[in-house]
C-alpha cells in the first residue's frame, strides 16, 4: 500500500503557480500584542494560544494524517494559499519592517504546526531563496543565547533542587563533562526549545548551514546549546559538531544521541554511526578534551553501548596516546559488569586495528590489569569467588597475540605453582584464605582459556570457569580451595 502524500508539501509545489494568500489575522494579531513575541520558554499559556490560533485554520491536518482521508478541495486551496503567503514573507522579510520579529514569530509558529509529520523544511528550502536579513537577524540571536534553569515554584524538594542545578552549572561552566552527562539525563527530559528558536536553527541548517555553525560557536553554556541541538536530528547534530571548535557543541551531540535513543528508544543508524566515529577520532587529536571525554563516556561503559562500535574504530585510528586514557578511565570490578560492552567495542577496535596497534592496545590493557589485582588495594573489592574484568577480552588479546604458545604456557605454570604453594603461607582467616586462592585462580582464567581457543572462538569467556581440575571428581581440592560452580 502506498502511503498518503505530504498534504504540505504538495501544497508548497502548488503554491508556486499564482494565486490567492491566507493571512492568518488571528495568529497576527496575537503576536503583535506580544511584548517578547520571540521567547515562549517556559510559558506554556502563551505558547498553546498561538498554536490554537492555527489550529482553529488547520486543524484537518490532524485529522487527515490520522484517518488517511485528503481534505476537501476548499481546505487543500486554503493550505496553498497559506504557503504562497509563507513563501512571499520569507522572501520578502526585513528586520527594518518587522523589528521587533512579530510577524516573524507568527511565521515560526506555523512552520513548526507544518513540520510536525513531515519534511517541511528541506522541501521549503527547494522551493524558496535564501533571505540574507533573516539569516543575520537568527544568527545574531543564536550567538547571544544564553540560559539558567532555577528550580520549579511547584517542586517539592527546591533546596536539593537547587544543589543538583549549582553543580550542574559549575561542572558546566569548568568543561566537566563527567559530571554534565551524569546530571543531564535529569535536566533534559524537561527543556524544550520554543517554536522561534527551534525554527530558527532549522532555517539557517536548511538556508545557511555556515551561519548556523558560526553562530553556535559562541555560545558556551550546555543548556542553551541542547536547546539548539535538540531542534536538529541527531545526524545533523553529529555533523555540525564535526566541523565545530566549541566544545560544547561537540559534547551536546554526544548529549543529544543519548537523549533520543532514550526518548525514542531507537538504535543508532549506519550514518549516525559514521560521523560518531569520525567526531572520537577528531576529539582524540586532542589530549585534554579526549581525557574529559573518557572520564564522562568510559568509567561506566555499560551506560553507554550506543557508542561502542565507533569508539572501537576511533581508537584503531586514533594517536597512541589516546589509548592509555581510554584503558585508564574504566572503573574496574571484579564481576565485570561492563565487559561485554568493552568486548563490543574492543571487537570493533579489533576488526581495523593494525597488528601493532593492536600488540599496543593489549599490553597497556595487561599493564593496568596486572597492577590493578583484582582490586586487592581496594577495601571495597571482596573477592569472595572467581572475578572477571571489564578487560578481560584485551587480557585474551594479549595472550593470543603478544604471548607465544611457550610463554601462556609458562603464565599457566606459574600461577599454578602459587596455587600449589598457598597453603605453605600463613593466612588471617578463612576469607582472607579465599580471596588468595579467588585472586589466583582469576588471573589464571583468560590464560587457561586461550589454550583451548578455536580460531572461530569468540575471546570474551561465557559462562565458563577453567579449573586446574576436575571440581566434579576432585571433591578434596574444591573442598580446600572452596570452589562454589
Amino acid at each position: 500500500m502506498s502511503a498518503s502524500p505530504d498534504l504540505v508539501v504538495l501544497a508548497l509545489a502548488q503554491a508556486m503557480e499564482p494565486g490567492e494568500e491566507f493571512v492568518p489575522i488571528e495568529l497576527l494579531a496575537i503576536t503583535n500584542a506580544d511584548s517578547n513575541p520571540t521567547s515562549t520558554l517556559n510559558d506554556m499559556d502563551r505558547d498553546n494560544a498561538r498554536f490554537e490560533a492555527v489550529n482553529r485554520d488547520f486543524g484537518f491536518l490532524q485529522t487527515c494524517r490520522i484517518t488517511q482521508k485528503p481534505p476537501s478541495a476548499e481546505e487543500q486551496d486554503r493550505l496553498v494559499a497559506m504557503m504562497r503567503w509563507l513563501l512571499r514573507e520569507l522572501r520578502e522579510w526585513t528586520v527594518v519592517a518587522d523589528s521587533n520579529c512579530q510577524k516573524l514569530a507568527a511565521i515560526f509558529v506555523i512552520t513548526t504546526y507544518c513540520s510536525q509529520h513531515g519534511n517541511f523544511w528541506p522541501e521549503f528550502a527547494a522551493s524558496s531563496t535564501v533571505n540574507p536579513e533573516i539569516v543575520a537577524e537568527l544568527s545574531k540571536r543564536i550567538a547571544r543565547l544564553q540560559f539558567m534553569s532555577a528550580p520549579s515554584s511547584r517542586s517539592r524538594t527546591p533546596i536539593s533542587d537547587k544543589n543538583i542545578l549549582d553543580r550542574f552549572n559549575a561542572a558546566d561552566r569548568a568543561g566537566d563533562w563527567a559530571v554534565v552527562a551524569s546530571d543531564w539525563s535529569r535536566l533534559g527530559d524537561i527543556l524544550f526549545p520554543d517554536s522561534f528558536l527551534s525554527q530558527s536553527v532549522r532555517y539557517l541548517h536548511a538556508f545557511a548551514q555556515n551561519a548556523l555553525r558560526l553562530a553556535t560557536e559562541e555560545v558556551r553554556q550546555t543548556m542553551p546549546v541542547m536547546l539548539l541541538l535538540s531542534s536538529l536530528s541527531v545526524a545533523n547534530c553529529l555533523a555540525l559538531a564535526l566541523a565545530s571548535t566549541n566544545p560544547y557543541v561537540r559534547f551536546g551531540s554526544i548529549l543529544r544521541l543519548f537523549q533520543q535513543q532514550r526518548r525514542r528508544n531507537e538504535s543508532i543508524s549506519q550514518t549516525e554511526e559514521n560521523l560518531l566515529t569520525q567526531l572520537l577520532q577528531s576529539i582524540a587529536t586532542d589530549s585534554v578534551q579526549w581525557q574529559k571525554w573518557m572520564v564522562a563516556l568510559n568509567r561506566y561503559p555499560l551506560r553507554y553501548p550506543q557508542i561502542q562500535q565507533s569508539l572501537g574504530r576511533a581508537l584503531a585510528q586514533a594517536p597512541d596516546a589516546a589509548l592509555q586514557p581510554y584503558i585508564g578511565a574504566i572503573d574496574l570490578t571484579t564481576t565485570g559488569i561492563s565487559r561485554s560492552t568493552v568486548a563490543e567495542c574492543l571487537r570493533a577496535f579489533r576488526s581495523v586495528a593494525s597488528l601493532d596497534r593492536r600488540k599496543m592496545f593489549w599490553r597497556l590493557a595487561y599493564e593496568r590489569w596486572s597492577q590493578w589485582r583484582f582490586g586487592e588495594d581496594e577495601p571495597t573489592q571482596a573477592l569472595m569467588k572467581v572475578g572477571y574484568c571489564e578487560l578481560d577480552y584485551a587480557i585474551v588479546g594479549y595472550a593470543v597475540e603478544c604471548l607465544n604458545n611457550q610463554e601462556r604456557d609458562k603464565k599457566c605454570t606459574t600461577l599454578l605453582a602459587e596455587l600449589s604453594s598457598i597453603d605453605e603461607e600463613w593466612h588471617a582467616s578463612a576469607t582472607v584464605f579465599m580471596q588468595v586462592v579467588n585472586r589466583i585462580l582469576s588471573f589464571f582464567q583468560p590464560f587457561a582459556y586461550t589454550r583451548q581457543i578455536g580460531p572461530d572462538d569468540d575471546w570474551l569467556m561465557e559462562g565458563r570457569l577453567m579449573l586446574p581440575f576436575d571440581p566434579q571428581t576432585d571433591r578434596y581440592n574444591s573442598m580446600f580451595f572452596m570452589i562454589r560452580l
